[in-house]
């Protein structure tokens, strides 16, 4: 299932950028999202970064008879150098550790008239037949409300 997302700051790239790869950032959007509980790391290389998020998280209703009361996502993003005209890519993976879900996807970070938008696309797959694809749709309902959060907190987090 295909998800798709944009979020727009009021900020330059640079700072979105570093917002996206800053610890306490990433703890105040798990916190947000009601995680369970959670480890951040961020790795700095050259002009990029890895960033790892790894939560736990209330399972929807409708998947708790396949996954149990509770799910670990780990999301990865593989950020690369800035391109020449400054804006940002990353590779993106969300996970569920022994699970037969997960995303691959990507994250664009463009800049145009002292905005930023960050735009989030990926492909959701649940290797289950039949239920398959409800539980796609689920999962999507939860990661777009996860990102919509996100940018709740970026706002935020971009204003102080």
């Amino acid at each position: 299932m295909d998800l798709q997302k944009d979020l727009t700051y009021q900020a330059d790239i640079g700072d979105v950028f570093g917002m996206l790869c800053d610890e306490d950032f990433r703890k105040q959007v798990c916190e947000a999202t009601h995680a369970r509980s959670f480890e951040v790391s961020v790795t700095r290389k050259s002009e990029g970064a890895t960033v790892r998020v790894s939560r736990t998280m209330d399972a929807p209703e409708v998947a708790k008879k396949f996954v149990g009361d509770t799910l670990e996502i780990v999301q990865v993003e593989e950020w690369g150098e800035p391109s020449a005209d400054g804006g940002r890519t990353a590779d993106l993976s969300l996970d569920i550790p022994g699970k037969p879900g997960s995303m691959r996807g990507k994250i664009e970070l463009t800049a145009s008239g002292g905005t930023v938008t960050e735009s989030i696309t990926g492909d959701i797959k649940v290797k289950i037949p039949i239920v398959g694809g409800k539980l796609e749709k689920e999962i999507a309902r939860g990661v777009l409300a996860a990102i919509e959060e996100e940018g709740r907190v970026g706002k935020r987090w971009l204003a102080d």
